[in-house]
């Protein structure tokens, strides 16, 4: 798998304007009843453009997104930035740029493959990148998690869209074969054949 994407190429932001502070029980319950029904009314594949890859959201992704841990503070900024963030999960699947392919080290899991994408997300008049893993069966592909990690202030954003080459730098995802983090940029991701280089512009004599 590969993106269609050149690395300078820029994409817009996925903005959620109505983002929901969830810091009481009865505010968390009903934004967790509201992803929960729009997860489940989302019934088409969900179409990434940059590699065409399709996935789709079932029961099991559902409950996965919205309990990602066995024990987890459901009042955390960053669980109710996720909750938020799964209300565009079609869009935010859409734009995302694919990162790289990782397997499970399970014995269950063997034939299992976890692809990896990011976007970008405005809420909370906060700048997200928005890490995506859609788990790949034998016969099947369904969206399962997605988790919001908030760009560093340094990173270069200016308006509504972003470079893909500044959106993929310093993408962390953990190699459970190596037991430690991958690490993913621009270099890597074009020598790895993910993301097109760019092709040199050439002038006749």
């Amino acid at each position: 798998m590969k993106n269609k994407i050149k690395a300078k190429e820029s994409i817009e932001y996925i903005v959620i304007d109505n983002y929901i502070n969830a810091n009481s029980r009865p505010t968390l319950n009903l934004l967790k009843n509201k992803v929960k029904n729009h997860l489940k009314n989302i019934k088409d594949n969900l179409v990434n453009e940059s590699t065409g890859y399709k996935a789709r959201i079932n029961n099991k992704s559902i409950g996965k997104m919205i309990f990602p841990a066995p024990y987890f503070n459901p009042f955390s900024k960053e669980y109710v930035a996720n909750l938020n963030a799964l209300l565009q999960v079609k869009e935010l699947f859409q734009k995302a740029i694919y990162i790289d392919t990782l397997k499970m080290m399970k014995d269950k899991d063997k034939k299992e493959k976890f692809h990896h994408f990011v976007a970008p997300l405005i809420m909370n008049k906060q700048r997200y990148r928005v890490l995506i893993t859609a788990c790949q069966k034998e016969n099947s592909s369904y969206l399962y998690i997605l988790n919001t990690s908030v760009f560093l202030e340094e990173m270069p954003f200016l308006g509504k869209t972003i470079k893909v080459q500044d959106l993929v730098n310093n993408i962390k995802l953990y190699n459970y074969k190596e037991q430690d983090y991958e690490y993913y940029d621009v270099e890597r991701m074009r020598k790895e054949n993910i993301i097109k280089e760019q092709k040199p512009k050439y002038s006749g004599c």
